[in-house]
């Protein structure tokens, strides 16, 4: 990308001076590309799993570059497999100047120019989205088998044909969780799950032409909660799959922002808390976010509570452990400097003995 900038900047050197004035260099273009990587950048910025839509969302984000400088029927009816294989430097592949997708901004500098001299900055278009579009290809996980399995997750591919395949595929990854036998039981609940008739308002809500989908963790929380007339839950091993896949983390935005709440929990004086307490208090913090900071809202239980009354006592039976365990530890320490410390005396005097056992053979 920066060098396809840069090339771009060079280019338009040649450029007449009114031209430069309102259209400098490829900052208009650049502009019209920043917001197609603000929407994909603004949704793994939530707060929610969001790994079953990474290959689906990078993936739409490789074909929109492509759309900007690609022949429409290049691309049409191209599955991602044969997109990838496509070498974007060749001239039957590209469209014309005229289609390139430069935004209005630019479209209208461009129309001030002559012919001759709409082909600088055209060319240095054309090869920042190129240069951009084989990095994002070389370096997104579009490859990911994995990745893209994950995206069977979401409650509009309930119905899809090959989803036992991705499941099958997903187990075979994770034989941590799974043992053998479980993932025929794991496909089995999978097919029952497809069969379902799961209510809209569980995945989405619509109002008028414009639908929101509902967290994806909070879809399945009322998919693995369904029971059968015995009471028993139909989806006991798909659970462990759900839950073990809707951990990972789509990139770091969550790790930063852990972070920081990190950092506001500690402050400037609560240095020396232990791993327990911080863990305590993200739990608390976490628990006012999910209600929406709005803390009289709060349901506080019974249970809660009794936690918060028995808080100093437990504390306080936890500091009692820790320094039973360091005396014990203490202890077992010096059982083992004093068991060294008899072996040393036991080799220095049987070193003693065979050197008196020597003298006494030489004086012989």
């Amino acid at each position: 990308m920066k060098v396809a900038s840069s090339n771009f900047y060079k280019s338009c050197d040649n450029l007449p001076e009114l031209f430069k004035f309102m259209f400098p260099g490829p900052i208009t273009n650049v502009f019209t590309m920043s917001k197609i990587f603000d929407k994909i950048l603004g949704v793994f910025q939530r707060q929610e799993p969001l790994v079953h839509s990474l290959h689906d969302e990078c993936t739409q984000l490789v074909k929109t570059l492509m759309n900007q400088f690609l022949k429409k029927d290049v691309l049409e009816g191209k599955r991602l497999r044969d997109l990838l294989q496509l070498d974007l430097s060749k001239p039957d592949v590209q469209c014309l100047d005229q289609d390139l997708e430069v935004g209005e901004s630019a479209k209208k500098a461009l129309a001030k120019l002559t012919v001759d001299q709409r082909k600088i900055p055209l060319h240095g278009m054309r090869s920042f989205l190129q240069v951009t579009t084989k990095y994002l290809m070389n370096k997104l996980p579009l490859h990911n088998v994995f990745l893209r399995d994950l995206n069977i997750l979401h409650p509009e591919m309930q119905d899809v044909e090959s989803g036992h395949r991705c499941i099958r595929r997903l187990a075979q990854k994770l034989l941590q969780i799974f043992k053998p036998d479980e993932i025929a039981v794991l496909l089995d609940e999978f097919k029952v799950y497809q069969q379902k008739n799961i209510p809209d308002g569980w995945s989405h809500t619509e109002k008028g032409d414009t639908i929101t989908y509902h967290r994806i963790h909070h879809y399945w929380a009322k998919v693995l909660n369904m029971r059968n007339q015995s009471g028993d839950k139909i989806f006991p091993v798909l659970a462990k799959l759900v839950k073990a896949t809707l951990c990972l983390l789509h990139g770091n935005a969550d790790v930063k922002r852990s972070l920081s709440v990190a950092k506001k929990v500690l402050g400037t004086e609560w240095t020396l808390l232990t791993a327990e307490s911080i863990n305590g208090l993200r739990l608390v913090d976490d628990a006012v976010k999910s209600e929406g900071e709005n803390i009289p809202r709060m349901t506080y239980s019974k249970e809660m509570l009794k936690s918060v009354r028995d808080a100093h006592r437990e504390y306080h039976s936890r500091l009692e452990k820790m320094k039973q365990a360091d005396e014990a530890r203490k202890k077992e320490q010096t059982k083992e400097k004093e068991k060294a410390r008899k072996r040393k005396e036991e080799k220095e005097y049987e070193q003693k003995k065979r050197k008196q056992i020597n003298r006494r053979k030489v004086a012989d």
